[in-house]
């Protein structure tokens, strides 16, 4: 991706995007969205801990370790509004970003095999709005070509105070060498998730086209960074074929 980023649009983006009503209701929804987030992370951890304290098991990941961060990951449109203003108030998790995003992307498109498993993963996530389950041989396939997330920087994630509940809820019971992707060794883990009634609630703070749905994590957020929410809700707003009609407007984000 040669494309030269334009940060004079993105600051624009990012000033409109603070403005009027609209700009009250998507701060509104980021505070109301990162509260619900770090009760998720709580409610993980408490399901770990009493899993490894019935069991005898021991969690393996520890700072530093970084093998999980080259799997795909997708995250809902509302999930993303707030990874993009996590960025917005952190200007050297930007800047990294933006930095790593074009190497990130062209390791996946200048790779003919990684590419097809990567756009067969995009279209089991976003194909008519409605989120597959991609097969574990599909998901492992794409890990097995090693591509660190552009969020990634000095092995720490730079949004991890707004991680996705995919990437906090992963945990390895092996040795974290078993985690590397050429690994042949079969890789214990455990995953745990949020209550559905947790869940329930934090798709309810936005328009539900955009809880329902999901993208990659990576470009998606750059794509809130250079066009804009309401470029992407009209892009899903397609997806779902049914746009909203006069009366139904939804003035969350």
């Amino acid at each position: 991706m040669s494309k030269l980023i334009d940060f004079a649009a993105i600051k624009e983006i990012q000033r409109k995007s603070r403005q009027g009503e609209a700009g009250r209701l998507r701060k509104e929804f980021n505070r109301s969205y990162r509260a619900l987030l770090d009760s998720s992370y709580e409610e993980i951890r408490d399901n770990v801990s009493g899993y490894i304290s019935s069991t005898g098991e021991s969690v393996t990941c520890a700072k530093g370790c970084a093998y999980c961060c080259e799997h795909f990951v997708s995250v809902p449109v509302s999930h993303a509004i707030v990874a993009t203003d996590y960025l917005y108030a952190s200007e050297n998790a930007m800047s990294a970003f933006l930095r790593s995003y074009p190497a990130w992307l062209s390791a996946i498109e200048d790779n003919p095999a990684a590419k097809a498993v990567f756009d067969k993963l995009e279209e089991d996530t976003t194909l008519r709005a409605i989120v597959k389950q991609s097969s574990e041989e599909l998901r492992s396939a794409y890990h097995h070509f090693a591509v660190p997330c552009p969020f990634l920087v000095s092995k720490r994630c730079s949004i991890y105070p707004v991680r996705p509940i995919a990437c906090a809820a992963f945990f390895s019971l092996t040795s974290p060498e078993f985690c590397l992707a050429e690994n042949e060794i079969p890789v214990v883990h455990f995953q745990s998730v949020p209550s559905p009634a947790k869940l329930k609630r934090m798709s309810e703070l936005t328009n539900y086209r955009l809880w329902a749905h999901q993208e990659s994590l990576p470009k998606l957020v750059y794509r809130l960074l250079t066009v804009g929410l309401p470029e992407v809700s009209r892009e899903v707003d397609k997806l779902f074929n049914t746009p909203q009609q006069p009366g139904e407007d939804d003035p969350r984000p």
